[in-house]
């Protein structure tokens, strides 16, 4: 709001945004649990494989609220985070070590080749992108002008200004900026990508 000097804080909030703020505010509120709730875990040792039980708390069945907001301002370290867990997770409750150790760079290897594309594939792929990248970006530049024409409409055309109606106006507009941003940083960061698979 202080970067594109809006005057009404109400021209940043949607129902979305309010509806998260609300949400965020009752999870705190509860997190963690009041009380102290455990459960049993088993499980068997690594080497002997012998049941092993011991109470655990709930809380680390349920994150803290605090690391999913940093998971969502930085979505690509939270998907390796979440990729790291998961494989610990699995390699915890697999039986059998030699097995997992054996077996995991094959799987990587098997995905990874069928994951890879041809250079005629990747031609595609590009140009595809290419395509809906100016189909974005010319979407949200008639975005901008349709807002900007709504705005000046609904504030100098007319003999009696309805606020609510210029808010919910700028408010689009202002999203509508924000996503020509986002287009011309993905524009850039695909040229980048092209650039360095050329080289």
């Amino acid at each position: 709001m202080v970067d594109n000097a809006a005057d009404d804080w109400r021209i940043a909030m949607t129902y979305e945004r309010i509806f998260f703020i609300c949400l965020e505010i009752l999870v705190c509120a509860i997190h963690p649990i009041p009380g102290n709730y455990t459960f049993t875990w088993t499980a068997r040792l690594a080497f002997s494989y012998m049941p092993s039980k011991t109470d655990a708390d709930v809380d680390i069945i349920c994150p803290s609220p605090c690391s999913c907001g940093y998971a969502d301002d930085h979505p690509a370290l939270a998907t390796v985070l979440l990729v790291f867990t998961i494989s610990l997770w699995i390699i915890a409750a697999w039986d059998r070590q030699g097995l997992v150790l054996a077996a995991l760079p094959l799987v990587v290897a098997v995905v990874a080749k069928k994951l890879e594309l041809t250079k005629a594939e990747k031609h595609v792929h590009n140009f595809m992108m290419d395509t809906q990248l100016t189909k974005r970006v010319k979407n949200t530049a008639a975005n901008v002008l349709r807002e900007t024409w709504l705005i000046y409409k609904n504030t100098k055309l007319v003999r009696k200004m309805d606020h609510a109606r210029v808010r919910k106006h700028q408010r689009k507009f202002l999203q509508a900026i924000h996503h020509s941003v986002l287009s011309a940083l993905r524009s850039a960061h695909d040229e980048d990508l092209k650039s360095a698979a050329v080289a």
